[in-house]
């Protein structure tokens, strides 16, 4: 049976979740591992070798038809490519443990029907110019202002900003 981690007083407080953080205080006797406070995990809990699950990462649909047993799925396939190796594992009857097949399923589908939604956005084709029409003559450029006669703005004032902390 798996040994559960869990922080402590994880039962008092309910801002702590059920999941292991290292024990951080001074005084902490779990962190001086003294006999009568919880264990903190350490490699001695590991499973033994032959209970492991044996698993291969598969990027593509090459690799997922020479592997047999469990295998994951990488997190940078995309979700059509996911999908049709989550179908080709189920037709070669290959345990897939990081993605289920509904939930994909659904993921596309729901991605389709937005993409139907959305209306595609025509480009105006522009007017054709007639002939020769008429130049207009050229604008004059707006008066620049030296640096000298633009006005200055006011220095900000500098103020100091103490940082709470606990002085240490």
């Amino acid at each position: 049976m798996k040994k559960r981690f869990l922080p402590r007083e994880h039962k008092k407080r309910k801002k702590l979740k059920d999941r292991w953080r290292k024990p951080k205080g001074f005084h902490s006797k779990a962190r001086r591992k003294e006999r009568h406070a919880p264990r903190m995990p350490g490699f001695g809990y590991r499973t033994p070798k032959t209970e492991r699950k044996e698993t291969k990462v598969v990027h593509n649909l090459d690799e997922l038809r020479q592997s047999s047993g469990m295998v994951q799925i990488a997190s940078r396939v995309g979700l059509k490519k996911r999908l049709k190796m989550l179908e080709l594992a189920e037709k070669m009857k290959i345990k897939v443990l990081n993605v289920k097949l509904e939930r994909v399923r659904q993921k596309v589908e729901k991605k389709l029907k937005v993409e139907e939604k959305k209306p595609k956005k025509k480009k105006k084709p522009e007017p054709k110019k007639k002939g020769l029409e008429k130049k207009a003559a050229p604008k004059k450029p707006a008066k620049q202002i030296s640096k000298k006669a633009a006005p200055k703005k006011p220095a900000p004032e500098k103020t100091t900003v103490r940082k709470a902390g606990r002085g240490r």
